[in-house]
């Protein structure tokens, strides 16, 4: 879908307009000496010029030099999604004003002056979070309305938006359709009075005819207790509109059946609960990954996160 909200700007155009060109980092006269521990830096703030032959950006105030070969991480998972000629892609929106997290390094050189140089890059356009009900869903236009707010999915290639039903799973607006009133998560960036979403996350739960529908809403590791807490719903299986009683959990995904879960029905909600706390000392390692399987047909697997 092609954003309708925003004029689409050359970033190029943005930069020289806002005198953000530059030749590389302007000398700075450093002290005669760095301390022992002071020679780290750590900057957070909008970015306010960007230089592609010399690889600098500019944020409040402190121009670092990006190496060759540094991809910046534009979905906080401490991994580089993209280059610094594709931040600032001039049929895209420009990253001017957007918020920049680095760390990196500083050091004196030859002529006594303090040059900085960045080792990991985060970029977004902001942390604007929403957290409420899910009030409307428009299918057709793939906007939906959060706690008063129209939400879209961010559509900018560099930092995609996804929208996760309740087990972690991606899914469609159209698939949010019937879950009104049900409780919805954004982050992302408002723009032009709309919330451009980079995350959504969401209380569906998509069914699949004959069988029913497993989703796992927390898997976490502990590292400290070396134990797994894993919890998800189960739906009715379709056509009978039975539910399982139990539920296999299968650390690692690879075929052993760790634990086998209650599942406690809510009449009120038709759903399911499963829940499995284990004891200190079961998994020595991070498992990685947990499959949890119903005997009517559902399946789901999800990442532990480390906590």
């Amino acid at each position: 879908m092609t954003s309708k909200i925003f004029t689409i700007l050359s970033a190029a155009a943005l930069l020289a307009a806002s005198g953000a060109a530059q030749a590389a980092c302007p000398a700075v006269a450093g002290p005669a000496t760095l301390a022992a521990g002071a020679d780290v830096l750590e900057v957070e703030g909008p970015v306010s010029a960007i230089e592609l032959t010399d690889r600098t950006v500019t944020v409040i105030g402190t121009c670092v030099r990006l190496p060759a070969g540094l991809l910046i991480d534009t979905d906080a998972d401490d991994i580089g999604d993209i280059t610094l000629d594709q931040l600032v892609d001039p049929t895209l929106y420009s990253p001017i004003g957007g918020t920049i997290i680095l760390t990196g390094t500083a050091a004196l050189d030859a002529t006594g002056n303090i040059a900085y140089t960045a080792d990991s890059v985060f970029f977004e356009f902001g942390e604007h979070v929403l957290v409420g009900p899910l009030v409307s869903v428009d299918a057709t236009a793939e906007t939906f309305v959060v706690a008063g707010t129209t939400v879209q999915m961010n559509t900018d290639p560099r930092m995609p938006g996804e929208l996760w039903d309740l087990g972690g799973n991606t899914i469609d607006v159209a698939d949010m359709v019937g879950y009104e009133g049900t409780l919805a998560a954004a982050e992302g960036y408002f723009r032009s009075g709309v919330h451009n979403a980079r995350l959504v996350e969401t209380e569906v739960i998509v069914t699949t005819v004959g069988v029913d529908t497993v989703a796992i809403s927390r898997a976490d590791y502990r590292t400290s207790k070396r134990s797994v807490d894993v919890r998800g719903q189960v739906t009715a299986q379709t056509g009978s509109g039975a539910f399982t009683g139990t539920v296999n959990i299968d650390l690692s995904c690879n075929g052993t059946i760790d634990n086998v879960a209650t599942v406690i029905v809510d009449p009120v909600l038709n759903l399911g609960d499963f829940r499995w706390t284990s004891a200190n000392n079961v998994a020595a390692t991070n498992p990685g990954s947990v499959c949890v399987t119903s005997p009517l047909g559902g399946s789901s697997s999800r990442t532990f996160f480390i906590r």
